[in-house]
């Protein structure tokens, strides 16, 4: 029986990944996600059940993860994707106002040593004190 969620950890996402490969460690195709899926999807239940889960709600904070991970997309495509997967500043922008829960993200940036690579999103939220606390709260 499934049961509701609202997180998965990560240290199971090697499993997650490794759900999605061969024996060769090849990526599987989407055929065979599909047929893999639709046969048995035990080993990522916890990640459909987050997904699924997910209210259209701006104060859900499972929403608002979404959603600034949609940011770190956004981020990464600009500068690694092609000319047409870049966003403009302005849709950019205007995600700002589709997130709402900010508590926290300060401190997953730091956490997760990507400060530098995170300034468009730290300067959309205003974050630079926010960060700042966070590293002083850190030293001790």
């Amino acid at each position: 029986m499934l049961t509701n969620t609202n997180h998965f950890y990560k240290d199971d996402l090697k499993k997650y990944s490794d759900y999605l490969k061969n024996k060769d460690e090849s990526v599987i195709s989407f055929l065979e996600f599909n047929q893999k899926f639709m046969s048995n999807y035990n080993n990522i239940k916890d990640i459909i059940l987050y997904i699924t889960n997910i209210e259209n709600n701006l104060e859900s904070k499972n929403y608002n993860v979404i959603k600034v991970f949609h940011l770190f997309l956004m981020l990464f495509l600009n500068k690694y994707g092609l000319d047409y997967h870049k966003t403009d500043n302005k849709k950019f922008n205007n995600l700002k106002y589709k997130i709402k829960i900010k508590k926290g993200l300060a401190n997953f940036l730091i956490k997760n040593k990507v400060e530098k690579e995170s300034k468009k999103i730290i300067n959309l939220f205003d974050l630079k004190k926010d960060i700042k606390k966070c590293k002083t709260l850190l030293d001790y």
